[in-house]
């Protein structure tokens, strides 16, 4: 498991680097309107396409694990092509229904029909992000973190290349980052399916399809209501506030999203890790939920130090017009702390039970309350409404995703010192806001913030006999060792 994260941890890394040491070039020539159009755009086309894709890459996935303890690689490689296909034929129909109400759909977003076309370009990234996102989580599966890390890392490049190509030679705006994020997938989109077409059979057995739809049927449900649950609060907050003000959330979303990145790149290697080792054996079992209280300790100590240098990051990456997102980066990572740290293992213990429908009460609950809390909050708050709206829900949500998954498969996890983690983190972050609101000499702050994350440390090792050197010598030393 390690050599994998570690893989996936430096590509992440180098292409979040990459990302935003070009923020200041981005910023400087898009405003925060652009930036909330091509929010719209990220957010329309994929969100759609993983509501009307059945849940059937899940099923592939999940029958991928079980076909290859069995060794039936053959019988895969139909239900693979089958699931594959029949979802391309589900997505051409739900592209004619989107080019012909484009202008409505249009309306709906930006309360303007002219821009139609970018409702029609969001769809078709939303096909062609899917299929890459199935085939990297296929590498995942496979435990391909070498091949995984160079699609991702190309993907990146190109989009970049293409993106500033367009902006500075055709003096094009979003529509420029839009279209070299296009381009760079279509190209990766048609590598993947090269190298993977040992897996396609070419026809669609639809007893196959129908066996995958039985798996994840009850996720159905569940992928129509995280539609909503993922996009009812942008909707309103550009319906009821702006643009712009999306553009803002966006630049914020950006900088908080590195802690939910940290915990997906361990994911990548925590679900397969868990898959495999999970067992009805109580000292197997035993590893694993101690493995999983490392992850939680250490992402917390991540999270901290984003927390802790987001004023700096926001100031230094961005111009004037987007520094105002720096407390919202701090309280986007505080929510995705919480709930990232409750689900990177509810959900696999869910997954395993193959009990899918406990996912659609969760994100039912999530939708109504965080609904509710966004009509209330936005008029008042504007962005901080969203994203406060998004804390108390996402807490409610992940007490709900704990006692399902415990019900579905029981595992003693020691609740003690999650909630101990999740206090000294939130402690520190009131230092870290209460520092940031004094007008000190930056080098007195630097000082005093650096202090705080070594007495997170020494707290960790207090509480948790957690050594925060040893794990990164350790990291370091089986890195060099294994790759």
């Amino acid at each position: 498991m390690l050599k994998h994260i570690v893989r996936y941890s430096y590509v992440n890394l180098f292409t979040s680097l990459i990302s935003f040491a070009l923020l200041p070039f981005y910023t400087a020539y898009l405003s925060p309107e652009d930036f909330g159009m091509i929010a719209i755009f990220l957010l329309f086309g994929p969100l759609l396409c993983n509501f009307f894709s059945l849940g059937l890459s899940q099923a592939s996935l999940r029958y991928y694990y079980e076909f290859k303890k069995n060794n039936k690689q053959e019988e895969f490689n139909f239900l693979h092509s089958s699931n594959f296909l029949f979802i391309l034929l589900v997505f051409f129909i739900i592209y004619l229904f989107v080019f012909n109400f484009s202008k409505d759909l249009s309306f709906f977003f930006f309360k303007d029909i002219s821009f139609d076309f970018l409702i029609t370009k969001s769809y078709l990234y939303g096909v062609i992000l899917y299929y890459i996102n199935y085939f990297y989580q296929l590498f995942i599966a496979q435990e391909n973190s070498k091949t995984y890390s160079i699609f991702y890392f190309f993907n990146i490049i190109f989009s970049h290349v293409f993106s500033i190509f367009f902006i500075l030679t055709l003096d094009l705006t979003f529509d420029g980052r839009i279209n070299g994020l296009i381009i760079s997938n279509i190209i990766i989109l048609f590598v993947s399916i090269y190298i993977n077409k040992r897996l396609f059979t070419g026809f669609i057995n639809l007893n196959l399809v129908i066996k995958s739809l039985k798996f994840s049927y009850p996720n159905i449900p569940n992928s129509f209501i995280a539609i909503f649950s993922m996009s009812i609060d942008k909707i309103l907050l550009a319906k009821i506030s702006s643009i712009s003000s999306l553009g803002i959330l966006d630049i914020a979303n950006r900088f908080g999203n590195l802690s939910k990145t940290t915990i997906d790149l361990i994911g990548k290697g925590w679900t397969p890790y868990f898959m495999n080792k999970i067992s009805k054996d109580n000292i197997e079992n035993e590893k694993v939920l101690i493995n999983y209280q490392n992850i939680v300790v250490i992402f917390s100590l991540l999270c901290l130090g984003l927390v802790t240098f987001s004023l700096e990051l926001v100031y230094f990456l961005t111009s004037e017009q987007f520094h105002s997102a720096y407390l919202l980066v701090q309280l986007i990572v505080i929510n995705y702390l919480i709930t990232q740290s409750v689900t990177i293992i509810s959900l696999n213990q869910i997954f395993y039970a193959k009990k899918l429908k406990y996912t659609t009460v969760v994100s039912f609950v999530n939708l109504v309350v965080n609904t509710i809390l966004c009509l209330f909050l936005i008029p008042k708050y504007n962005i901080y409404g969203v994203v406060i709206s998004l804390i108390l829900s996402g807490i409610i949500s992940s007490i709900f995703y704990f006692y399902f998954a415990q019900k579905a498969m029981y595992l003693n996890i020691n609740l003690k010192n999650i909630f101990l983690t999740f206090i000294l983190f939130i402690t520190f972050s009131l230092f870290v806001y209460f520092l940031d609101n004094f007008e000190l000499k930056f080098w007195v702050t630097i000082f005093l913030k650096i202090l705080i994350i070594f007495l997170y440390m020494y707290f960790l090792k207090k509480f948790f006999k957690f050594n925060t050197y040893e794990e990164i010598k350790y990291l370091i030393k089986n890195y060099v060792k294994k790759l």
